[in-house]
C-alpha cells in the first residue's frame, strides 16, 4: 500500500511542477502587460490627443486666416489692415510665403499711387519674404513714376465763379472738395458779380503743366454734372504787369443758366 501511495507521488509531482511553471509564466505575461499597458497606451494618447489639438488649432487658424482675408478685402481704416496684414504674416508658415505675397502686393499694386507711401507693412513683408519680388517691385514703381506727370502737390487754385441765377453755389463747393482730393490747396470760392470768359490761367511758364492737369480735371468735372461747359488754359506767363505767385493757378467759371440746376 504504501509503495503505491509513493509511486503515486511520484507520479503527481512532475505534472504539478509544470503547472506552477506556466503559471508563473503566465502571471510573469499579465506583468509585463500590465507594465507595457502602463507605458504604451499613455504614449498612444499622448500622440492621439496631440493630433486631435493639431486638427484642433488646423481649424481654428483656418478661421482665423479667413477672418484677416475678409478684413484685408474690405474697405476701411488702413491701419487695420495693416494689423491684419501683421497677423497674416505671423501666422503663416513657408508653405503659404507665395500666397501672403501675392496678397501684400495686390494690396500695394490696388492702392492709388498718391497712397502707397502709406503702405510700408505691406513692402516689408514682401521684402522679408521674396527679396527678388520686392526689388522688381520697387523698379515697377521707380518706371512708372517717370511716366507719371508731376503730381499737384504745391500747387494751389483759386476759384472764381459767376452764378446769374444763384444755381451753382453748392456745384462750386463740390468742386472745391474734387481739388482737395487731388492734394491740390484751395481756399472757398469766390462769387463774382460780373461777367467773364471761363478759363484756366497760369502765371509761370513752369506750371504750365499743372494748369493744363487741372483744367482736364476741371472739365471732367463740369462734364459729370452735365454742364456745357470746356475750359481752355491761358498762359498769362508773358503778359506784363501781371504778377502772381508760382504753384498758384487761377480758375475762372461762368457758369450757364440751365433748366436742371
Amino acid at each position: 500500500m504504501s509503495e503505491d501511495r509513493i509511486d503515486t507521488a511520484e507520479q503527481v509531482s512532475p505534472d504539478a511542477g509544470e503547472v506552477s511553471m506556466k503559471k508563473d509564466w503566465i502571471d510573469k505575461a499579465e506583468q509585463w502587460s500590465k507594465i507595457i499597458s502602463a507605458i504604451v497606451i499613455p504614449i498612444l494618447l499622448i500622440f492621439i490627443t496631440r493630433g486631435i489639438e493639431s486638427v484642433k488649432d488646423g481649424i481654428e487658424q483656418a478661421k482665423i486666416f479667413e477672418s484677416l482675408i475678409d478684413d484685408l478685402a474690405t474697405d476701411g481704416n488702413q491701419i487695420r489692415k495693416d494689423i491684419a496684414l501683421i497677423t497674416l504674416d505671423e501666422i503663416s508658415n513657408e508653405e503659404r510665403s507665395s500666397l501672403v505675397v501675392r496678397i501684400a502686393e495686390e494690396i500695394y499694386n490696388s492702392t492709388d499711387f498718391k497712397d502707397q507711401k502709406y503702405l510700408p507693412v505691406a513692402l516689408d513683408i514682401i521684402k522679408k519674404r521674396d527679396s527678388e519680388r520686392y526689388k522688381k517691385i520697387l523698379a515697377a514703381k521707380e518706371a512708372a513714376d517717370k511716366e507719371r506727370p508731376d503730381s499737384f502737390e504745391n500747387n494751389s487754385v483759386y476759384l472764381q465763379y459767376s452764378d446769374d441765377f444763384g444755381q451753382y453755389a453748392k456745384t462750386a463747393e463740390e468742386l472745391i472738395s474734387q481739388y482737395k482730393k487731388e492734394n491740390i490747396t484751395t481756399d472757398n470760392p469766390e462769387k463774382l458779380e460780373m461777367s467773364f470768359p471761363s478759363n484756366v490761367r497760369y502765371f509761370h511758364e513752369k506750371d504750365k503743366k499743372a494748369a493744363e492737369r487741372i483744367a482736364g480735371l476741371t472739365n471732367q468735372f463740369l462734364a459729370s454734372k452735365n454742364i456745357p461747359l470746356t475750359l481752355p488754359v491761358l498762359d498769362l506767363s508773358k503778359h506784363q504787369g501781371l504778377s502772381a505767385r508760382e504753384k498758384l493757378i487761377e480758375v475762372w467759371i461762368s457758369f450757364p443758366h440751365t433748366s436742371e440746376q
